[in-house]
């Protein structure tokens, strides 16, 4: 029966009755030979498998009956596909573009001459969809469908002849998967949805002399762009790479003997690893081989550990992060608790060095990890370095914590501190720490013991002397040293006036005591008199006031009584006898 005659511009669209054989005839070759497809379709009852067909030169498409609706309940259907004769070096290439199947759903490729099977049955739902080269120029596929309710069966298939050396393989990697490479030149491709990311890993490198793998990411929206170029000198490395999702074709080109596997899955921009057994080891993404991949920075990796009992001991082995400066860094954080909310325990410093093993203890039976590796340019400059880390972690019974010390004028941060952890120690009101620290850090052992560090001293603040001295005098004074402010024990002034209009009356130094006050009344500055020039007077320098030798040591002995009184009661001496101090009682202690 004749159905139609086409150029090879044109469609024919129909449906098969009966068993027929239908011949597709295309123009001679450049090259003289004549391409194209023969299609053969079995007989199905119509209400069964409905089936449609449209051919288009020498490759073309089968769709399950109805699509994109799905097939009808129990459905079996047969496809023949045949090159023809008069292309003698090719061969089908077949080629899944969706494949939908509820759980007992097969498909299988047969070659149509042997009847053996050339790949297959494929059952059940199929996340990993791919293309084959059967190097068969004649394959029959065998489509049967069982009734699933509310589950999609329906699929589209694309074949085309290729020449009978081509190898391309299809997958489709929404979801992930893994394949293994062939030991021929061959292409892979995985194909992806629009805006979809995955990980990709190739280990079981073998790359011959002369061999090369190269991964390219393709889009028809943007440039090409390539991922990984792989030679001899990575034979038995592994490799890791994320494609931009803007790209939607991973392209993976392997020459002649090259093998590899690769696995890929969806990115996942925060990573979770869940460990509750009751000792165990968490280790930096893809060790033993180093963190540091562009395509993985930016992203969180969370270690939650559980052990069943007892608290969590964890012991870094190994610990090598990325460092750029003192101020970026990538971040590692260890929390006493199942989240990020607990108190944190620890976290890398940069301009720290840390002696391994470096052991941290929890509260409970929960520790958690936080990693985030950062990315920078300058990672080039570090190229070939291993970036990772190993932590062993261990259920511990017995635990003999650090109680605080019982340093005079202080109180600590906790009485009870844990073992690998930290503890401050404060001074208390009205005290200061003597030395440039004004609080001390020390780390609790796990034999219970403190480990070496600073002590703290703690001193007494006595008031300063502010600007209310300023206000009633010249008086100029400086400390024994630099005291940031606050004045404490053993902390001692200098004073000083104006030497050619004045004189110092009163202690040239007065120091801080561990009461609080100290030693002397500041002194104060009296203008001295004016000279006398008469040849009548003492002939010495006498003061202008006519006062001779023994009324100059009247005035100081008045001067000396008036100290004495003073630096005996404070509150005795009166302010409006001299406007040029005032009464230490009312110099107030420092806000600072």
């Amino acid at each position: 029966m004749k159905i139609g005659v086409h150029d090879v511009q044109s469609k024919v669209v129909f449906i098969a009755k009966k068993e027929v054989m239908v011949n597709f005839v295309l123009p001679r070759n450049v090259n003289g030979t004549y391409g194209g497809v023969r299609m053969k379709y079995r007989r199905i009852p119509k209400d069964v498998c409905k089936s449609s067909y449209e051919t288009f030169e020498i490759e073309d498409e089968i769709q399950s009956p109805g699509f994109p609706d799905n097939i009808g309940a129990n459905s079996s259907c047969e496809y023949y596909i045949d090159v023809g004769p008069f292309s003698l070096n090719d061969v089908i290439q077949i080629r899944f573009r969706e494949l939908s199947f509820g759980p007992d759903d097969t498909l299988t490729v047969y070659d149509a001459k042997s009847n053996t099977v050339i790949f297959g049955p494929l059952i059940g739902p199929q996340r990993l969809i791919r293309a084959n080269t059967t190097k068969s120029t004649s394959v029959k596929i065998v489509v049967e469908t069982k009734f699933v309710p509310s589950i999609k069966q329906r699929y589209f298939i694309l074949f085309r002849e290729v020449p009978r050396d081509s190898c391309v393989l299809d997958y489709t990697g929404d979801y992930g998967g893994k394949f293994s490479s062939l030991d021929r030149p061959c292409v892979y491709n995985i194909r992806l949805k629009h805006s979809i990311q995955l990980d990709f890993k190739l280990n079981g490198l073998y790359v011959p002399s002369g061999g090369l793998i190269k991964v390219i990411q393709r889009s028809k929206y943007s440039e090409d762009t390539t991922l990984l170029s792989l030679d001899n000198d990575d034979t038995g490395k592994t490799r890791y790479f994320r494609n931009d999702p803007s790209h939607d074709v991973i392209e993976i080109s392997a020459s002649e003997h090259v093998r590899f596997t690769v696995r890929f899955k969806r990115f996942k921009k925060d990573t979770t690893i869940t460990l509750r057994n009751p000792n165990g080891t968490i280790l930096s993404p893809y060790y033993p081989y180093t963190y540091h991949f562009k395509a993985f920075a930016d992203s969180t990796y969370t270690y939650h550990i559980e052990v069943p009992k007892g608290r969590v001991r964890l012991n870094f082995t190994k610990l090598s992060l990325y460092v750029e400066n003192r101020y970026l860094s990538d971040d590692l954080f260890v929390y006493d608790g199942k989240s990020r909310d607990a108190y944190r325990i620890w976290l890398l410093r940069t301009n720290e060095k840390y002696q391994l093993p470096l052991s941290l203890l929890s509260s409970g039976n929960h520790l958690t990890v936080v990693f985030r590796p950062m990315w920078s340019p300058k990672w080039k400059s570090v190229k070939g370095h291993v970036f990772q880390f190993e932590a062993i972690y261990s259920s511990e019974f017995q635990v003999k914590d650090c109680i605080a010390f019982d340093w005079p004028h202080s109180r600590a941060e906790r009485n009870v501190t844990l073992p690998g952890r930290e503890t401050k120690f404060f001074c208390n009101k009205n005290y200061v720490s003597g030395s440039y620290f004004k609080d001390v850090t020390r780390r609790c052992g796990f034999h219970g013991e403190w480990e070496e560090g600073r002590t703290l001293n703690c001193l007494r603040v006595c008031p300063p002397l502010d600007e209310k001295l300023k206000e009633n005098s010249s008086l100029s004074w400086w400390y024994s040293t630099f005291s940031k402010g606050e004045v404490y024990d053993g902390v001692y002034a200098y004073f000083s006036c104006n030497y050619y209009k004045e004189q110092l009356v009163g202690p040239k130094t007065i120091t801080c005591t561990s009461h609080g006050n100290y030693t002397a009344l500041p002194p104060i500055c009296k203008r001295k008199p004016k000279r006398n020039s008469d040849y009548g007077s003492s002939g010495n320098d006498g003061w202008k006031y006519g006062a001779g030798i023994g009324g100059t040591v009247f005035i100081i002995s008045i001067v000396v009584t008036v100290l004495k009184v003073c630096f005996g009661c404070c509150n005795c001496c009166s302010q409006g006898n001299s406007a040029e101090s005032i009464p230490m009682s009312q110099v107030k202690y420092s806000q600072a």
